[in-house]
């Protein structure tokens, strides 16, 4: 009674690891796996989007120098080289090139992001551009308008010089020298001026009669100036 076993236990010994094979535990494995695959794929087309708007932004930046400063190779004229009513003609097309440019650098982008990109490198600059752009332009307009207004002058001049004794040439003859003479008063944004205008009309009735006295002298007939 009460008399223990010790009966050996008869068997072959378990020479195998008992791992448990869940279906579950592998899928989760490749899921993870694949995920970082998926955002280094994203990251590293990111970062090419950032570098292909970088490097569009650098092409702009050297075609649109080349449009403005000239071509070395080429030796084309850039805009600002241009002066007086060249540089007025030249304008609307320059700022067209620039447009053109730029379209077309951003149109190569290959997705919305890349487009984006390129936009927000490149928009103070562009900005800075048409402001450069038309500031040249209205030094260029003003210089031509002064050339303009001084020929105009010189023409009256000339009229009064060479045709002292017909009224009717002396008379075109002032008035170029007036209209010049105003213009030039319009141009220095001084038309308002009461004062202004009054002065540059006497400056231009005295100019006028001086050189209608200077060429009557010769011939005597000093007389017809002052009448």
């Amino acid at each position: 009674e009460g008399i223990p076993s010790n009966s050996p236990q008869v068997g072959v010994p378990d020479r195998y690891q008992h791992i448990p094979a869940v279906p579950d535990a592998f899928g989760a494995s490749i899921a993870e796996g694949t995920a970082r695959a998926g955002q280094g794929a994203l990251a590293a087309g990111k970062y090419f989007g950032q570098v292909a708007a970088q490097d569009a932004a650098n092409q702009f930046h050297e075609e649109s120098n080349k449009i403005l400063y000239g071509d070395l190779e080429t030796v084309q004229k850039g805009f600002y080289a241009l002066v007086g009513d060249e540089a007025l003609r030249a304008a609307p097309g320059v700022r067209k090139q620039l447009d053109a440019l730029h379209g077309r650098l951003r149109g190569g982008m290959l997705t919305g992001d890349q487009q984006q990109s390129f936009g927000e490198r490149t928009f103070r600059y562009k900005s800075a551009l048409d402001a450069e752009i038309g500031r040249h332009y209205a030094t260029q307009f003003k210089a031509y308008g002064n050339a303009t207004n001084d020929a105009t002058i010189e023409n009256g001049l000339n009229l009064i010089r060479q045709h002292p004794d017909d009224p009717e040439m002396v008379k075109q003859g002032q008035d170029l020298i007036m209209r010049g003479s105003i213009g030039k008063v319009q141009l220095a944004g001084n038309e308002g001026s009461g004062d202004i205008v009054r002065a540059a009309s006497d400056t231009a009735r005295a100019a006028a009669a001086e050189a209608h006295i200077e060429a009557l002298i010769p011939a005597g007939k000093v007389g017809l100036a002052k009448s």
